[in-house]
């Protein structure tokens, strides 16, 4: 029965390759032959032993058994032991799976050569728990088939830093893929172009991801989770639509994160995820309520909600009480006032305030129980007493509390 289907999967291709081109007809002929790769590295006799071409003897062929060999397009690459450099040269490269057991490889292009797959769509890019490595050359489409890019695996950090051409989708399913401009991922637009499913996304320097990449967060079953994040003191900017791959209702929700807590998201989209926002570590910056997704909860476990501009004055109901750190608030412009109905006195955590502009409470609103900390700008009482465990005074702390209106207290058990 094997050898049946292969037979008409094999007449199925000839069928198509009266109509390609001779490069393209080349391309399917060695994508037809799928075998395992492992890269030979400090154990290659070849001449040119970092080549990656069609010459070179750099591999062993792990499914027939076979060493070495030269590369045979459609092959799967497993890059494993001691990192060596891996250079394409000048020709294109087409690979099914890029696996790295290892840390420490960077895959480069010493001439015109770039990573490609055809009509079956996808390079998926393994790399294994708590490993670095990168792909510096190109990724791109073949002259006749679309691209795709699946970046997976372990809890390790992939960086891409090629210029990529590829017009496809790029998904992640795992670890942390790490990014510092906008074409590393390639060039394809629309719905779902971006798919981020138990991985995130690093920007590695400040950039803006081009808004008209449809993102698509988690998957069908719901559950799950897309994160955004950056390094130390970077800035990633979003603007397009994050959507829910959640169906039936099932949801998804969208995590912050920042390594050192000192980097910073931006969200301008009307955002329909489903799920929670969750502020894990460093800055969420929104300056709408549809920037947080349609219906899920802010929670705050280690990072900040900035509110810029002047427009957002009010998310009641959306902050989740049952946080697990400091509810942290950024009103950025001083011109703002933004008001606080919600009762938070359930939580025991501690209120920061930070920004230029004015926390107010309002109606029911109500501050967490911990200690109290203005930093910057103005926290209004607006007649409203609280009851906290402390006002804190790090020395450092600028901000004014304030009454607007009629009589308020603030009760302290600490006595400060």
């Amino acid at each position: 029965m094997l050898t049946t289907n292969k037979a008409k999967f094999a007449n199925r291709r000839k069928f198509h390759y009266g109509m390609l081109s001779t490069a393209a007809v080349l391309a399917a002929a060695h994508l037809a032959a799928a075998d395992n790769f492992t890269w030979l590295g400090t154990g290659s006799t070849d001449p040119n032993p970092t080549f990656w071409d069609l010459t070179a003897l750099n591999w062993n062929d792990t499914t027939t058994t076979t060493t070495p060999v030269a590369w045979t397009q459609g092959g799967a690459a497993t890059f494993a032991g001691a990192a060596t450099a891996v250079a394409l040269q000048n020709t294109d490269i087409f690979a099914t799976n890029i696996i790295f057991s290892t840390g420490g490889w960077n895959i480069s292009s010493a001439g015109t050569g770039t990573l490609q797959f055809g009509s079956t769509g996808t390079i998926v890019i393994s790399n294994g728990t708590g490993l670095l490595n990168t792909i510096s050359a190109a990724i791109a489409d073949t002259p006749t088939f679309v691209t795709s890019v699946n970046y997976t695996g372990g809890n390790g950090t992939m960086t891409v830093s090629g210029v990529n051409t590829y017009s496809g989708t790029t998904s992640f399913t795992g670890g942390w893929t790490a990014f510092s401009n906008d074409n590393q991922l390639g060039t394809g637009t629309g719905a779902g172009n971006i798919r981020i499913d138990g991985a995130s996304i690093l920007a590695a320097s400040s950039f803006q991801i081009n808004s008209g990449r449809g993102m698509l967060i988690g998957n069908a079953g719901g559950g799950s989770n897309g994160q955004l994040s950056t390094v130390a003191g970077v800035v990633l900017t979003y603007s397009g639509v994050i959507a829910d791959a959640g169906t039936g209702g099932n949801v998804n929700a969208l995590d912050i994160n920042t390594n050192g807590g000192t980097g910073t998201v931006i969200l301008g989209g009307a955002n329909s995820y489903g799920g929670n926002t969750n502020l894990n570590a460093g800055t969420l910056s929104i300056s709408s309520a549809g920037n947080i997704g349609s219906t899920g909860l802010v929670t705050f476990s280690g990072g900040t909600l900035q509110i810029t501009g002047t427009g957002l004055t009010n998310l009641d109901g959306r902050f989740n009480t049952a946080s697990a750190s400091p509810f942290s608030f950024d009103i950025n412009n001083a011109a703002n006032t933004f008001t606080l109905g919600q009762d938070l006195s359930s939580s025991t955590q501690n209120f920061v305030k930070l920004g230029a502009g004015t926390f107010q409470l309002t109606g029911a609103g109500n501050l967490p129980t911990g200690q109290l900390q203005v930093a910057v700008g103005t926290f209004d009482l607006n007649a409203h007493n609280v009851a906290v465990s402390g006002i804190s005074d790090t020395g450092v702390n600028t901000g004014t509390i304030t009454n607007s209106s009629g009589a308020a207290t603030i009760t302290t058990s600490s006595g400060t």
